[in-house]
């Protein structure tokens, strides 16, 4: 039982420095560069048109659908422009949370397979 005890501080720890590390470079200029790509302002506005739309099923861009990506990604930016408003780096954290949640991910993963002295 002791055991169980001692393993849950150093995970909030591992939790918390992975977090910092991974959150630094993900993060990182996140918003310093203009959506150069096509690609990258299309799905911007697919994710504004729904926010402004209301449709959150089916992607429109410029009221047309386009069913040519999932919509996951479309979700999480719209999620994300409807809760901060709407700017070049709000449009690029859709695509940096996954990024985030995959490095916390992980670890854990790699704590579960591996003993405590692997991190």
């Amino acid at each position: 039982m002791s055991c169980c005890l001692t393993k849950r501080p150093r995970s909030i720890v591992d939790f918390l420095l992975i977090l910092l590390a991974s959150g630094f470079f993900i993060f990182w200029g996140l918003g310093s560069l203009d959506l150069l790509d096509p690609d990258q302002g299309m799905w911007g506005a697919i994710a504004q048109e729904m926010v402004q739309g209301g449709d959150w099923i089916t992607p429109h861009f410029n009221g047309v659908r386009h069913l040519e990506k999932p919509p996951l990604y479309f979700w999480l930016t719209a999620l994300t422009l409807s809760l901060f408003g709407s700017s070049e780096r709000v449009v690029r954290v859709g695509s940096a949370l996954p990024a985030l949640a995959t490095a916390i991910g992980g670890c854990f993963l790699l704590r579960a397979f591996q003993s405590s002295r692997a991190l």
